[in-house]
């Protein structure tokens, strides 16, 4: 009676058991990603202020430096019509080689979807830009004042602009 009893029991666990697996169901499905083109950052050419005479301010005016200055420019390439966000780390100073240094601000920036300065348009250091529609590139040329006071040592002054490009939208 014991053995019965106890094969009873099994038989009932194994019953409900397999009632509970009846109304359950599997499936599946794909996880699948497509990796964007990455974004290509280059320096093409740096911002150079020429000659500076001391006691004055020198300004690279994007559309229209001084005859020997010329603005800094990078191009970006990546994926076809994303917005980016440029981030910029700009030097205060420009320094000599002997640790002197030459004040640098006012900076403005130009950006055109062409490689020609003269089709560039100014934008506010922060706002997103689109890259271009049909190849995905995006030229960016920099200005900036540097000021050299009177008593200003002479010499070569120099320092880096950094400019990060972040994918903010395909």
């Amino acid at each position: 009676m014991r053995i019965a009893s106890a094969l009873c029991a099994g038989l009932l666990v194994l019953w409900t058991g397999a009632r509970s697996l009846e109304g359950q169901t599997t499936n599946t499905v794909n996880a699948s990603a497509v990796l964007g083109v990455q974004l290509r950052v280059r320096g093409l050419s740096d911002l150079d202020f020429g000659t500076v005479v001391a006691g004055t301010n020198k300004t690279v005016n994007i559309q229209a430096p001084p005859a020997d200055a010329t603005p800094g420019q990078f191009s970006i390439d990546g994926e076809k019509n994303a917005t980016v966000l440029l981030a910029f780390n700009f030097p205060a100073v420009l320094l000599s080689a002997s640790g002197k240094t030459l004040a640098i601000g006012s900076w403005t920036g130009c950006q055109s979807t062409s490689n020609s300065v003269a089709s560039c348009t100014p934008f506010v250091f922060g706002t997103p830009l689109n890259l271009r529609p049909n190849n995905g590139k995006l030229w960016v040329w920099l200005g900036a004042t540097v000021s050299a006071p009177i008593t200003q040592a002479a010499g070569s002054y120099s320092g880096t602009v950094q400019m990060t490009v972040l994918y903010t939208g395909l």
